[in-house]
C-alpha cells in the first residue's frame, strides 16, 4: 500500500479551525468508543487495550495514511 506524503486536513478542522483546541477531547471520546467496540469484536480482555489513546491529536492528524 503506498503512503501519501501529504495528508489533507480533516474537513471539520479545515472548515472550523477553532475546533483544533478541542481535538484532544474528541480523540479521547472516539478512542473510548473504539476501545469498547474492539473489546466486543475481538473478545480480548480490556487489559489488552490501553485505557487512554496512546497517540496525541497531532500524531493522529499528521500520520501518513494509505490511499487504498
Amino acid at each position: 500500500m503506498p503512503l501519501a506524503t501529504k495528508k489533507p486536513k480533516p474537513a471539520a478542522l479545515a472548515d472550523n479551525p477553532g475546533l483544533r483546541p478541542r481535538a484532544g477531547e474528541a480523540l479521547e471520546r472516539a478512542y473510548r468508543t473504539a476501545r469498547i467496540e474492539a473489546i466486543r469484536e475481538t473478545g480480548l480482555r480490556q487489559a489488552e487495550f490501553a485505557e487512554t489513546c496512546p497517540f496525541t491529536p497531532a500524531e493522529v492528524l499528521n500520520r501518513p495514511y494509505s490511499l487504498d
